[in-house]
């Protein structure tokens, strides 16, 4: 049956989502994940959330991390982001700082991956 999945083939692909508290980090892979809109959310240093995807007829594990705040919690994300392969960074609209610190994120993301 096409529902079985052989878990053997089933690629893992781990994607971390940073920016500052507040963004809409959590709202957003939440609306991603489970197609459902959350009003209020409980902030917490990180959040785990998996899906299922395909990319062409191949079937995928997405690993989506959802961090806190990066500067409130910047001594735990080290090691986490040099663990991921892709990094997504989130800022608000609404809010000038939260992109002016994009730069910031970045930087602090190359330098924790080293020259690899």
């Amino acid at each position: 049956p096409s529902f079985l999945v052989d878990f053997a083939q089933v690629m893992l692909f781990r994607i971390g989502v940073f920016g500052a508290g507040g963004v809409g980090k959590s709202t957003l892979t939440i609306r991603y994940v489970y197609n459902r809109f959350v009003t209020e959310y409980e902030p917490s240093i990180m959040n785990s959330f998996r899906k299922n995807v395909a990319i062409d007829s191949k079937p995928y594990l997405l690993d989506i991390q959802d961090t806190a705040g990066v500067d409130e919690f910047a001594h735990t994300h080290k090691a986490f982001m040099r663990s991921v392969p892709c990094c997504v960074f989130m800022y608000a609209v609404n809010d000038r700082r939260s992109f002016d610190k994009l730069g910031k994120y970045y930087l602090r993301t190359v330098a924790a991956r080293g020259s690899n």
